[in-house]
Formats: C-alpha cells, sequence, structure tokens
C-alpha cells in the first residue's frame, strides 16, 4: 500500500500545504534478528571439540545469574560420574561458573546437592571423590552457606580422605562458611 507523505511541512496552518509525494513500500526480506552473545554460547557448548564447549562455558559465565538455567541445563547433559573425561571437563566447567555466580546462581543449589555424596548413601557411586562434587560443594557454600551448612561440613571429610585435589575445594567451601 503507498503511503503518502508532505514533501514539506507549513510553517502555519494560513499556509498552502505543498505537493504530495507518494513513496510505495515493498515488503522486502526479514533482516536478522540481532546476535544473542549468551545464546551463541549455550550453542557453541554442544560444540564436538571440548576446547570450544570448554571456551564457550566460560564465555556464559560472565553473564551472570541470566546463564544460570543454560548452565544447569548444560551440567545436566551428563551425570559427571558415567561421563568420560571431555563430559566430565564439561561439567566441571559449568559448576565452576556457577561458582562464580554467587548468590545469584541461588536456582541451581538443588542441582548442585544431588552432585554431593553423602555417607551411607553414595560411598558405591562412581566419582563420588571427584573434581565435580567437591566443585559443588565449594558452589554450595558460595552460593547458599547457611543453607547447606550440614550438607558442606558432612561432605568435606569424605573428599579429604579420597583425593590429595579436593583439599583447595574443601579449604575454600570451609572458608566460605565463616
Amino acid at each position: 500500500a503507498p503511503i503518502v507523505l508532505p514533501r514539506a511541512m507549513p510553517a502555519t496552518l494560513a499556509e498552502e500545504p505543498t505537493p504530495l509525494v507518494v513513496v510505495e513500500v515493498a515488503p522486502g526480506p526479514r533482516s536478522a534478528p540481532p546476535p544473542n552473545p549468551l545464546l551463541e554460547a549455550w550453542e557453541a557448548s554442544r560444540s564436538g571439540d571440548k576446547h570450544v564447549r570448554r571456551d564457550a562455558i566460560d564465555r556464559m559465565g560472565q553473564f551472570g545469574d541470566v546463564a544460570v538455567p543454560l548452565l544447569m541445563e548444560i551440567r545436566g547433559r551428563n551425570d559427571p560420574d558415567d561421563a568420560p573425561g571431555d563430559d566430565h571437563d564439561v561439567a566441571y566447567s559449568a559448576v565452576a561458573a556457577l561458582l562464580r555466580f554467587g548468590p545469584g546462581a541461588a536456582a541451581a543449589c538443588p542441582a548442585l546437592v544431588r552432585l554431593v555424596p553423602r555417607p551411607g548413601r553414595d560411598e558405591g557411586r562412581r566419582g563420588n571423590g571427584g573434581e565435580v562434587p567437591s566443585l559443588a560443594v565449594w558452589a554450595l557454600a558460595v552460593i547458599d552457606p547457611e543453607g547447606h551448612r550440614e550438607l558442606i561440613l558432612a561432605a568435606c571429610p569424605g573428599f579429604l580422605t579420597r583425593d590429595p585435589k579436593n583439599v583447595m575445594p574443601m579449604f575454600y567451601a570451609v572458608h566460605a562458611l565463616g
């Protein structure tokens, strides 16, 4: 449909309007939506290359608590207990990104709690002394220390006796409790 525009607006109502110009507006191709860096990083987290996946997850960590649901989806793609090395690295990167958000990642606490092995329940579970669960304990201590104090304190001794790599995350977790 043509759009009619005046060539120039009259300075006063007493002036004669100038002749009109008719402009035909043809439908054209729609422009692409603007890029969404968070969505692009999430899509890259599905790459077949572990380095691309890890870098994408690290980039997602820069978006703050808006990225929490996407990071939890990434963490949930594979159980770190059953995951071979590459997927374990992806799960580790996702939990590490959540750790950086602090209290802004409160929505992730239920999923983080599920990663923490409990005495009497998870002794036979593969990987229960691994880096992802110990990092989850540290993340809980940073995100919601009071809400998870008992779980954190109960988990620390078990981690410390299983693997020396767990000493620093457990130190930071207990330090975060104050």
